[in-house]
């Protein structure tokens, strides 16, 4: 069966409406999260070495009959046995289209993927099937990950303001796992009935490497010189590698190509910038407009180019990549 984004969570608190599921997407956090809470539903002790086993998808290539003789197996101990199989891909759907008749109330098979296209034929098997389950995985972003921010405020009984959820929606990355671990930095700063205003929550996060990536994009576009290299002696004191400057520089730009694109199909320059996902912070969203009217695209394509140049020659650099990187960003910062 395939689930709906709204269908997930009741499916994981409640996952014997199968006899299997897979588990795929882009973020691993929030896979390894699910995988976690539906054991912890199938099993008194989620690590008991006698009723769960995990495998890898080679291991089952090595011996196919491996996966068939464990779905056949009855717990030593007694209750539900788990099969979890991860780092799967479509090789695996030969191996598992002939079992999925032998799944039973005595064990549950649990498979875990990256990303899957809408054709993958081990997607399909599990959408397919009403024995069995598909959950993607996807990043938060916009109103989801919002609405983790709000969930998880109110679990830890902070109280925070409409202008800093959607200043932390804006600035928070990463898979789930790391958006939760951030969020729990915040919440043990904070601490239990507080509230968090705008302000308050950009002192603590301006000190944060992200606010340093914001300055250095900003600065860039602007053709800001002086702002620039104070951001990158920022970055550099917090010992942020040179790659993850360009690929910052990167993404930035690549919204601005969003942009221009947008445009090209009838749309201002406002409903642009209001139709980019992740949503942009409305405080940035003035200058992301200016900037997208400062660069052409033929100008956008060239500084992509050099970004890409500039990750290479940088990893090739060694000891230099970090001079490497700057020479680059000199040139960007010239051209605007």
């Amino acid at each position: 069966m395939k689930l709906a984004g709204k269908d997930i969570d009741s499916f994981v608190k409640q996952p014997l409406k199968a006899r299997a599921a897979l588990i795929y997407g882009p973020d691993h956090g929030l896979m390894m999260q699910r995988m976690q809470a539906i054991i912890a539903t199938l099993l008194p002790d989620p690590n008991d070495p006698f009723n769960r086993t995990d495998l890898t998808q080679d291991q089952m290539l090595e011996d196919p009959a491996r996966l068939s003789d464990e779905l056949a197996s009855y717990s030593m101990m007694g209750g539900r046995r788990v099969i979890v199989m991860r780092d799967a891909t479509d090789k695996a759907t030969k191996l598992l289209e002939p079992l999925t008749g032998a799944l039973n109330d005595n064990n549950y098979l649990i498979v875990c993927a990256d990303e899957l296209g809408a054709r993958s034929s081990l997607r399909l098997l599990f959408e397919g099937n009403s024995a069995l389950a598909a959950l993607p995985c996807y990043k938060d972003e916009g109103r989801d990950l919002q609405q983790l921010i709000r969930d998880y405020c109110r679990d830890a009984r902070i109280q925070i303001a409409p202008d800093a959820l959607e200043y932390l929606s804006f600035h928070l990355r990463g898979d789930r796992l790391m958006i939760l671990s951030e969020l729990e930095k915040i919440a043990l700063y904070f601490g239990e009935n507080s509230s968090i205003s705008l302000d308050e929550l950009r002192h603590v996060m301006d000190d944060s490497s992200e606010k340093s990536f914001d300055d250095i994009c900003n600065a860039l576009a602007s053709g800001q010189t002086v702002a620039m290299c104070r951001a990158l002696d920022r970055l550099a004191l917090e010992g942020v590698h040179s790659v993850a400057i360009i690929r910052a520089i990167s993404r930035y730009y690549a919204r601005l190509a969003d942009i221009h694109a947008l445009r090209a199909k009838g749309q201002s320059t406002e409903q642009a910038v209001n139709a980019l996902r992740p949503p942009v912070f409305f405080r940035q969203k003035p200058i992301l407009r200016q900037h997208a009217d400062r660069w052409s695209q033929k100008k956008i394509d060239h500084v992509l180019h050099l970004m890409v140049q500039a990750e290479k020659d940088s990893k090739l650099g060694g000891d230099l990549g970090d001079t490497i990187c700057h020479q680059y960003l000199l040139r960007v910062v010239r051209a605007a």
